[in-house]
């Protein structure tokens, strides 16, 4: 059974959105894992991650410590946290990212054009 949790990152700053605060991380001491080809990790867009925490709990909760923490966030990094207990009534919608309409697919989320 998947424990999927979805983190949106609130920072409405388009020159410094979520994905370009993990790579920041990862540069600056090695400090985080990539998520490239994580399984249990999707992201969703720039500023929202899909965790299936079954599979990645730890990356989960290094990223959201380092966004909170001391050592790089200091709290300067607001996000929410949202646990799903299912996908029913779900519906994704547009032209989606491939890796993106893949994963939802496998959630049995339902994509529209």
């Amino acid at each position: 059974m998947k424990q999927l949790t979805l983190l949106i990152y609130l920072r409405n700053d388009t020159a410094n959105t979520l994905e370009k605060r993990i790579e920041y991380m990862r540069k600056s001491e090695n400090f985080f894992p990539s998520l490239e080809g994580r399984d249990g990790v999707t992201l969703l867009s720039d500023n929202a991650i899909l965790f299936d925490e079954t599979k990645s709990h730890d990356v989960f909760v290094q990223l959201c410590s380092a966004l909170h923490g001391p050592t790089h966030g200091q709290g300067k990094f607001p996000y929410l946290v949202i646990r799903l207990e299912s996908t029913d009534g779900w519906l994704a919608s547009g032209v989606l990212p491939t890796e993106v309409s893949t994963a939802l697919k496998s959630l049995n989320v339902p994509c529209v054009p």
